[in-house]
């Protein structure tokens, strides 16, 4: 509702990119959560050995840091999607005259539930199941072997 009220103070058209921009904000909480989690397991003195090998900051960081963090930056993503996936809320305050796939099985399910609106939802569970499950798997990988 804040971010509604945001795009109207700028005075920004409804539109497919407020809904992006609309996701992306409540979104971008499940990937830093897990970032900084796996920042958190990651021994302190790796960038001082690397830094003591002769490494830059920012070799540092795409060599060592980041693969250490890159599964939870792809669950965090995964987990996004998964939660932006079927998000109705949202979707229906930030669109414009678009049409997304939750608001059209929204309008739907007004005039009662078909065998479409049936194969529609159990493809999003799927398709969230699976997120949720790739999510949960890539989150328990290992940082460090010892």
């Amino acid at each position: 509702m804040m971010v509604l009220y945001f795009f109207t103070l700028l005075g920004w058209p409804l539109s497919k990119w407020t809904i992006i921009i609309g996701h992306a904000t409540f979104c971008i909480t499940l990937i830093l959560n897990n970032v900084i989690a796996r920042l958190g397991q990651l021994p302190r003195n790796i960038d001082e050995a690397s830094a003591d090998l002769g490494a830059t900051p920012r070799k540092t960081f795409w060599r060592v840091t980041f693969p250490l963090i890159r599964p939870a930056v792809l669950a965090g993503a995964i987990l996004a999607f998964t939660l932006s996936f079927d998000e109705v809320v949202v979707t229906f305050f930030l669109t414009g005259r678009d049409k997304t796939l939750p608001l059209l099985i929204w309008g739907r399910l007004r005039q009662g539930i078909s065998p479409e609106i049936n194969a529609v939802a159990s493809v999003i569970v799927l398709v969230s199941l699976v997120g949720v499950l790739l999510s949960n798997r890539l989150s328990k990988q290992v940082t460090l072997s010892g």
